[in-house]
């Protein structure tokens, strides 16, 4: 599938509009559910085109976890 930027645009303007309106016990068969199926499914995919993440290396693995494991020791201290 492929859209333009302009189409991109406006599938994530429309994404915003619609994900407060869904929660987590939305049944299947929910229009705007179904939408925002279809949505994600195409900002996705222009975003895998034009926006690749790529794999970590290993610094930047190393980095965060360590990041992490500052914030849980840190998270422990009481003032």
């Amino acid at each position: 599938m492929s859209i333009t930027e302009q189409e991109y645009k406006k599938a994530c303007e429309r994404l915003e509009e619609i994900i407060d309106l869904i929660d987590e016990n939305a049944p299947e068969d929910n229009p705007l559910l179904q939408e925002l199926m279809v949505i994600s499914a195409t900002i996705e995919a222009y975003e895998e085109i034009h926006y690749p993440m790529g794999e970590p290396t290993k610094f930047e693995t190393l980095k965060l976890r360590m990041s992490e494991l500052v914030r849980k020791a840190v998270s422990g201290f009481k003032r």
